[in-house]
């Protein structure tokens, strides 16, 4: 979430920290893997530019991008007053069970992981390995448009969260 001026506040579980100061934002993570990355603030307005003109401007109501421990690391769009922090770190425990089960069953992954509601759907792409995108949609927005678009997402963004890590 973005806080006055060019910060990001990021709210981390206890144990880990994350830190945030004007120009970057840095995050520790540590547990079944550790990990550590720094964001410009840069690549973060880029993240945010092409969230909105590819994801919101087709009918996105939310989109995220998230680490594998949780980490929230970009919010664009109205999250209908949820606790996004929450929803970063249940999606990515989501992913990481989604994985297991895919292995589990001799796949390397699932290519689709999807929620349908009955008004509000997350559709979920990994990002490179360290990465994902969260975005939801209301039910009148097709799953088609949205699956094309979160492909063109990633296909920008890959390169893009490589290059600062």
């Amino acid at each position: 979430m973005r806080a006055k001026g060019d910060s990001r506040k990021v709210s981390a579980p206890a144990g880990d920290w994350a830190v945030a100061q004007t120009n970057f934002f840095k995050s520790s993570c540590y547990g079944a893997s550790a990990m550590e990355f720094v964001l410009s603030e840069k690549t973060l307005q880029e993240i945010d530019r092409v969230l909105d003109e590819d994801l919101l401007s087709s009918g996105a109501s939310c989109a995220m991008i998230v680490d594998r421990s949780g980490y929230l690391i970009a919010n664009r769009g109205d999250p209908s007053d949820m606790d996004v922090v929450a929803l970063a770190a249940l999606s990515a425990a989501n992913y990481g069970v989604t994985e297991e089960i895919a292995r589990l069953v001799g796949e390397d992954n699932f290519s689709l992981l999807f929620h349908k509601g009955k008004n509000e759907s997350i559709h979920y792409t990994k990002i490179g390995e360290d990465f994902f995108l969260i975005t939801l949609f209301a039910k009148d927005v097709s799953l088609g448009l949205m699956r094309l678009k979160t492909a063109k997402v990633k296909t920008h963004l890959t390169p893009l969260l490589r290059e600062d890590i």
